[in-house]
């Protein structure tokens, strides 16, 4: 009587670990439907449990757009980490947002890490020249200040409000990817930059970051 109440133990206790580590649970948990309908509607999606990956992008008759990803990491002591990045929109850009949570299997339960306390410092200096970008920059900023941002507006404002951070999940591995997404409005509707400064805008690096498994964070791979 003993041994099969153990091994009916053994057994809900392995399926609840199985349970707890499927893509699919902790898309549940992240309520992710509702980020799949707004101004992109996700009509494409995939699932991989068996990689613990999941994707959903809206396709148009011109394009295909990413609208919602997650997966997740496990860390050296088996603890759980899940990743998940949608599209956001607002009165002038859209972009992507990324959350990283710390999952509590006792209370089936997430909780949001602070991108301090997982992600590095990512300067702009990784992703582009600064100075050239800065040069550039600076033969519109009277105009940007004057129709935009106003009269207080530093270069650290104009940047910030171009450049917006993408960190593209892993379909597997612990590494991922971070790029610029780059907001539009200012050169389409409060300036026009010219082709050339524009290319000079636009030309950005991707760097990958990997997870360190014992740190339970993500660190620069240097080359």
């Amino acid at each position: 009587m003993k041994i099969r109440f153990y091994f009916s133990a053994c057994l809900l206790l392995i399926s609840g670990i199985i349970y707890a580590q499927d893509i699919r649970h902790f898309l549940k948990l992240l309520n992710y439907e509702k980020h799949l309908q707004g101004e992109l509607s996700a009509n494409l999606s995939h699932v991989d449990s068996k990689k613990g990956f999941a994707e959903f992008k809206h396709k148009g008759e011109w394009y295909t757009s990413l609208v919602f990803q997650a997966t997740y990491f496990k860390c050296s002591d088996d603890h759980i980490i899940v990743a998940a990045t949608n599209h956001k929109s607002d009165q002038q850009c859209s972009f992507y947002h990324s959350h990283f949570y710390n999952y509590d299997h006792a209370k089936d339960t997430l909780t949001e890490i602070s991108y301090k306390d997982i992600l590095p410092e990512l300067p702009f200096e990784l992703f582009f020249n600064r100075k050239k970008v800065e040069a550039v920059l600076l033969k519109y900023m009277p105009e940007i200040k004057k129709a935009y941002m106003g009269s207080e507006t530093s270069m650290d404002d104009i940047l910030n409000e171009i450049y917006k951070c993408h960190f593209i999940l892993p379909h597997h591995g612990t590494s991922i990817k971070a790029t610029l997404h780059l907001c539009d409005y200012i050169g389409t509707n409060v300036v026009s930059f010219s082709k050339k400064d524009r290319e000079q805008i636009e030309t950005v690096k991707t760097i990958t970051l990997h997870f360190n498994t014992a740190l339970k964070r993500f660190e620069v791979i240097k080359k």
